[in-house]
């Protein structure tokens, strides 16, 4: 009798000691995720900034090559000198800063929780759209036409997959 007593008291032990186990995994998984969709978010936030960023510097970029093919100036001379302004400078400062961050972000977001799987897929063809609109933006080329007609449908890529995703954000 004693000896089932003990059993039986061992049993709902190693019961109550599963149950803090599992609960602490859950807590741990939930903390986990949590964790992660706090990080997407931040990482679409930044690329939103950084690709309006780049899209301002874009602009500036085709409205000074315009002026230069109409004024019959060198275009290479002018996109150089309007690349050394402080301002454009700093534009460029902070899209370097802000992709930096961003790659850091995406190397963290890999392996998604299940219920991230196809936000995280939509993530890396936003992150894509993003990185090809950030080295169009930091290094120009093509002719004019070309420029433009990338520029406008990066924008456009990257404006449908930023609603995309803020759908799929569980």
């Amino acid at each position: 009798m004693f000896k089932k007593a003990r059993i039986r008291c061992l049993s709902v032990v190693v019961v109550i000691a599963m149950c803090f186990s599992l609960a602490a995994c859950g807590s741990s998984e939930a903390e986990r995720t949590a964790e992660y969709k706090s990080i997407l978010v931040e990482t679409i936030e930044l690329m939103r900034v950084h690709a309006y960023g780049s899209n301002e510097l874009l602009s500036l970029t085709a409205s000074e090559w315009q002026r230069a093919i109409n004024g019959r100036r060198d275009f290479n001379v002018a996109l150089n000198r309007l690349f050394e302004l402080e301002s454009v400078q700093s534009i460029l400062d902070m899209l370097y800063d802000g992709n930096a961050e961003i790659i850091d972000n995406m190397r963290e977001l890999q392996n998604p929780p299940e219920q991230f799987t196809s936000t995280y897929e939509t993530l890396l063809e936003l992150y894509d759209i993003y990185t090809q609109l950030h080295n169009l933006a930091v290094s120009p080329t093509g002719s004019l036409q070309t420029f433009n007609a990338t520029r406008n449908d990066l924008v456009r890529q990257f404006n449908a997959l930023q609603t995309r995703i803020n759908v799929l954000l569980p």
